[in-house]
């Protein structure tokens, strides 16, 4: 698949889409009990979209999975171009 993620043909099963295929990471996280809230991504951990091992996948919210792939790419990318990513310090005036 050409965005990296593994699908796997499962018609009928409830993460099955319309047209019989799951992702193999969310299958995999159903298939072991881990139940996937909405509002909730699976993050790979180490990154890699086809490495789905239960260990390898984490359930975390929508926010912080799209805060994590911000920090780890270092860039923001939205319909106005690609912006290198600040952090913003703040200090305490006593």
């Amino acid at each position: 698949m050409p965005s990296g993620y593994v699908r796997v043909w499962v018609p009928g099963h409830p993460m099955a889409q319309k047209d019989g295929y799951a992702l193999e990471h969310r299958y995999v996280l159903y298939e072991a009990g881990v139940a996937i809230p909405p509002g909730h991504h699976v993050h790979h951990l180490n990154g890699v979209k086809s490495d789905n091992r239960p260990e390898n996948l984490a359930v975390i919210p929508e926010g912080i999975h799209h805060s994590q792939h911000l920090h780890d790419a270092g860039v923001v990318t939205n319909q106005f171009g690609t912006w290198p990513l600040r952090t913003i310090t703040t200090s305490k005036i006593d």
